[in-house]
């Protein structure tokens, strides 16, 4: 799993937090949001450090 900090011009203004999936990047908060589930992490930070059960989360909302 690839994790990115992006912009989009169809997003809020700002960076955004994503997973790289293949030739796409799934917004992390977006797709929490769009699934009712938790936000496991922010940033690429705070995934980094927050230990594995934050990895598998940001894994299970990616193939959701």
């Amino acid at each position: 799993m690839r994790l990115a900090t992006f912009s989009s011009p169809k997003a809020q203004p700002g960076a955004r937090f994503g997973i790289v999936q293949g030739d796409r990047v799934v917004d992390v908060v977006a797709a929490a949001d769009k699934l009712k589930r938790p936000v496991p992490a922010s940033s690429v930070k705070s995934a980094l450090t927050t230990g594995a059960q934050t990895l598998a989360a940001l894994r299970e909302l990616a193939d959701a």
